[in-house]
């Protein structure tokens, strides 16, 4: 504890001294009380935010990355060009056909079983 610079002289000084330590000790005390207070009020709150905010911060961030979604940048400005839209056009439907009919033979298969 800073201590006055002066030298205590006196009885008196000796006394004023012990009196304003004192005082800076129930100060200190009075910031310790409203600090525990508030720990034992917040105590199951901060707890609970120490352990799962990394798995929050992931959620917010995946949320955040799912709304911006395919709007934006490289794969915006790829699907804007007309050679793949046109290729787009032309695969879509092949791919679907191919699928349908594995799914037709998929389904007689399981018809045929029954």
């Amino acid at each position: 504890m800073a201590r006055s610079t002066s030298d205590i002289d006196t009885l008196y000084e000796l006394e004023k001294e012990i009196f304003k330590l004192q005082m800076r000790a129930k100060d200190i005390e009075v910031v310790l009380d409203d600090n525990f207070d508030h720990l034992q009020d917040n105590f199951y709150k901060m707890g609970w935010n120490s352990i799962f905010s990394g798995k929050r911060r992931r959620k917010k961030k995946k949320q955040e990355e799912e709304e911006t979604g395919y709007n934006t940048g490289f794969i915006q400005g790829l699907l804007g060009t007309e050679s793949i839209q046109i290729l787009l056009q032309q695969l879509v439907p092949m791919v679907a056909s191919k699928i349908s009919a594995l799914l037709e033979r998929l389904v007689q298969r399981w018809t045929n079983k029954k």
